[in-house]
């Protein structure tokens, strides 16, 4: 059974930085239909109780942080992705830019991440309020604020991604093998011994 998160509607960008989401699920008791230690042993990840939340934010980030992606991406109406489909992700269903503190150890690793999202978060609150909430993507991205938004983006996907890499290495080193198994393979032995 995939995953089904609760309907919310879209914000957009007019989502204010006083609107706070709820802190996120501490027991995740149910994901996909499995118990939570059932979960835990078929996604295996050192550092987050949520990884698949992760698998959204990332990808949010890098977006924030690229220009070109913002002007090609946002900007084509026949693109799914905009700006608000981003501040969503970020401040509304699978972290709270905002306050990112709770966040830590559900998608976020570190408390570098949460202090960089938490940079982040103000760097969108300020141009959020200089261009008024209802403004169109494009008034956002010409915003006098809106490099500092791709500056703090940028420095923050460039942690997010190498904390990834480390857990890899980390998961690589535990001897779990892609496709990812839900145990260590036991190869680890096998090539010690060679």
């Amino acid at each position: 059974m995939p995953i089904i998160l609760p309907a919310t509607p879209c914000l957009r960008q007019g989502r204010l930085p006083s609107q706070r989401k709820q802190n996120p699920p501490q027991h995740h008791q149910e994901l996909s239909g499995r118990p939570r230690g059932d979960y835990s042993r078929l996604v295996a990840d050192h550092g987050i109780a949520l990884p698949h939340h992760r698998l959204h934010v990332v990808p949010a980030v890098v977006a924030l942080a690229s220009p070109a992606w913002q002007r090609d991406v946002w900007l084509d109406p026949d693109q799914f992705e905009d700006l608000a489909y981003t501040v969503h992700v970020l401040f509304d269903d699978f972290c709270d830019a905002d306050d990112p503190l709770p966040w830590l150890g559900q998608c976020l690793r570190t408390e570098e991440e949460v202090q960089l999202m938490a940079r982040l978060g103000a760097a969108y609150s300020a141009v959020q309020d200089s261009v008024g909430a209802g403004a169109r993507d494009e008034e956002y991205l010409a915003a006098p604020g809106w490099p500092a938004v791709v500056t703090a983006a940028a420095r923050l996907a460039q942690v997010l991604v190498s904390n990834d890499q480390a857990a890899l290495t980390n998961l690589h080193d535990a001897g779990f093998r892609w496709p990812l198994a839900p145990e260590p393979t036991g190869l680890e032995t096998d090539e010690a011994a060679h």
